[in-house]
């Protein structure tokens, strides 16, 4: 049987894939605005971020009084502002063009370089009904954005310490 703890940080994950899914279908749908593709991507990120943000707090909780808690949970999300500008601000793919080998490198420092040599060879091109590349490209920014959480809150954790004796959960 799975851990309670386990299976409370499996939610996020399969709650994000769900949701990228169903955001995918309503991007490539024929009856597509631009206005419903960007909000849809834009609330896929923001979901993105903050599930991991969850998983991160989950996972290395930190030992510190509950407001600090709620302003490093507030806090934490600005961290992916610079990931997210590299993913936007990168060369826009044209209408019909097929999509590079380094597509996913380019937009994604940290996991770029896996989801292009799981692709290496896959033959798409832009504006066709594939919403793979799509789906790639969120869970590869939402892998990303598991690792620097965790980084962000292992050092937190690091900083504050975690020993018994210095339990700060009061509510000041």
């Amino acid at each position: 049987m799975i851990n309670s703890v386990k299976l409370k940080l499996l939610i996020p994950p399969v709650l994000f894939v769900l949701s990228l899914i169903l955001f995918e279908i309503v991007i490539s749908g024929p009856d597509n605005s631009g206005t419903i593709s960007v909000s849809a991507w834009f609330i896929t990120i923001a979901f993105a971020v903050s599930c991991a943000v969850a998983i991160a707090m989950d996972a290395s909780p930190l030992n510190i009084r509950e407001k600090w808690k709620q302003l490093a949970a507030f806090l934490a999300p600005f961290i992916s502002i610079p990931f997210i500008f590299v993913m936007i601000i990168t060369p826009e793919m044209v209408l019909g063009q097929a999509y590079p080998d380094y597509y996913f490198s380019k937009r994604l420092p940290l996991s770029g370089w896996l989801l292009d040599g799981l692709t290496f060879g896959f033959k798409s091109t832009a504006g066709d009904d594939n919403i793979l590349p799509g789906i790639l490209l969120n869970i590869g920014f939402f892998i990303e954005m598991i690792i620097v959480m965790l980084l962000v809150f292992w050092y937190l954790k690091a900083m504050f310490g975690s020993s018994e004796k210095n339990d700060y959960s009061g509510n000041e």
